[in-house]
């Protein structure tokens, strides 16, 4: 279509691709910051430090976490953050 002329088409179409994905992400960055806000509340009885509540803010920026990324993220060791995420899926 675009290279025969009909760019307003190609243009209406892509643009509303893009404005579905965006409405998309939001409610997936919503869920995440529900999720982050209802951690906080669930780990108040660990320790400050502990690994579990630093990856509580992970979600907005990475939705889907392995063991793996989180022992990135929270410079953690591999056991340390499987733990963590044991205790936070336990405590959602």
């Amino acid at each position: 279509m675009f290279r025969v002329g009909h760019t307003d088409t190609w243009v209406r179409w892509f643009a509303d691709a893009v404005i579905a994905a965006a409405a998309l992400a939001q409610v997936v960055l919503d869920f995440a910051a529900a999720v982050a806000s209802s951690w906080h509340d669930a780990v108040a009885d660990l320790r400050v430090d502990s690994a579990a509540r630093e990856l509580i803010n992970e979600p907005a920026a990475h939705p889907v976490v392995c063991a793996a990324i989180a022992a990135d993220l929270a410079g953690l060791s591999g056991q340390a953050a499987r733990t963590a995420l044991d205790q936070l899926k336990d405590r959602r």
